[in-house]
């Protein structure tokens, strides 16, 4: 059988431009994009290296940006990936950038950015609330419960209505402080209707 000698593979793996966050944990962020391939986005690259950082991720920036654990082979150029980047530190906003590889060495471009924010545990308490009165959270009944705890403190600002008999309600705000687990808000101002 006669040798074809085929041309030597000079071109990367495409750039990946549809890098985007999927969910967050308290302490890990999923990841989706769509899969480039071993020449352009023709075939399949053998490797990727996913990086992330608490700052945004450029070319210059892209070796002191940590390196995920556990990326898999990629698949077929057009193919949905999804990993999971693991072992982050709840209530930070992260950065991520993936490149891709194929066999013969050659890199492709540096990805789209995606950001996203793990959750944050923490509580929000009322205090000083009138007798017999019902407390509304971001507009949900938590009845007379006057701590409530999150697991997603985002967004950071959450409202707080009383009601006493139907009639009165005293309105506040509670803001998250980044580091902190409790939020207390003292003073509600009242409306009279």
């Amino acid at each position: 059988s006669k040798q074809v000698s085929l041309p030597s593979d000079t071109i990367p793996p495409a750039t990946i431009t549809t890098l985007a966050i999927a969910t967050s944990t308290l302490t890990s962020i999923t990841l989706n994009w769509i899969a480039s391939g071993d020449d352009g986005n023709i075939g399949a690259a053998t490797s990727y290296d996913i990086r992330y950082a608490t700052s945004t991720i450029t070319e210059d920036t892209w070796n002191f940006a940590m390196q995920a654990t556990g990326e898999f082979e990629p698949k077929q150029a057009g193919s949905a990936e999804t990993f999971i980047v693991t072992s982050l530190q709840p209530g930070t906003t992260y950065y991520f950038a993936i490149k891709a590889a194929d066999d013969n060495g050659l890199w492709s471009g540096l990805s789209n950015i995606g950001s996203g924010n793990t959750f944050m545990v923490g509580s929000i308490s009322v205090i000083s609330t009138p007798s017999g009165a019902r407390i509304y959270l971001d507009s949900i009944d938590t009845g007379s419960v006057t701590t409530h705890t999150f697991t997603n403190i985002s967004p950071s600002t959450h409202t707080i209505k009383l009601t006493l008999s139907g009639y009165e309600d005293w309105y506040g705000t509670a803001t998250v402080i980044a580091g902190s687990t409790t939020y207390i808000y003292a003073t509600l101002t009242q409306v009279t209707q």
